[in-house]
């Protein structure tokens, strides 16, 4: 008897159910929209760290004393480095006496 009151409600409840054929559709979602205008960007990145090379090879100086001045795209005569290291040599002596 269980069985049979069972089978009538799930056949009473399956007939009721098929009667409403229209289908519900969603309506359309808002979207938002953009233009789209082309133009150039500069493309880098900056980062933190520390770049180490393939082999690490100590550098030493070859002769003693300090990198007074850099001068770039300047083209040096034969001798010049010789007398500019000479005089600086005498400023420094005549400083310390």
């Amino acid at each position: 008897m269980k069985i049979n009151l069972l089978f009538v409600v799930l056949s009473l409840s399956l007939i009721f159910s098929c009667k409403d054929k229209s289908v519900r559709a969603f309506p359309p979602q808002k979207i938002k929209v953009y233009k789209v205008i082309p133009k150039t960007v500069p493309i880098y990145e900056e980062f933190v760290g520390q770049v180490f090379g393939e082999k690490d090879i100590p550098i030493r100086a070859r002769v003693e004393g300090f990198l007074e001045e850099i001068q770039e795209r300047k083209l040096a005569k034969k001798a010049q480095g010789k007398e500019e290291r000479e005089r600086r040599k005498q400023e420094r002596q005549n400083r310390e006496n």
